[in-house]
């Protein structure tokens, strides 16, 4: 990881820490992790610096990281095929 992009990150970061801090390779991972874990999409962002490392930070921060030459990546999940409402093994008669 660049030291540099580290730095600048951990600038950004509040002296408590009560929120996650994870990166990701690509936003849809990130999306990803946001949507698993039950958080709202709201208040987290997704930022990056240099299209390599996604990073998954709280609105606040990711406002700083902004300002500090981040892009807000905002990421539209992709399609899920439609589910079958019936259950494997279910036979119609």
């Amino acid at each position: 990881m660049n030291e540099d992009t580290w730095y600048t990150v951990l600038q950004a970061l509040p002296t408590t820490i009560d929120t996650p801090l994870v990166i990701f390779d690509n936003p849809v991972q990130a999306l990803s992790w946001i949507q698993l874990n039950n958080f709202e999409t709201d208040n987290f962002w997704i930022v990056t610096n240099n299209e390599l490392q996604y990073w998954v930070v709280a609105q606040e921060v990711g406002m700083q990281l902004i300002h500090m030459g981040f892009k807000r990546t905002i990421v539209i999940p992709p399609p899920t095929p439609p589910q079958s409402l019936e259950a494997p093994g279910d036979e119609k008669v």
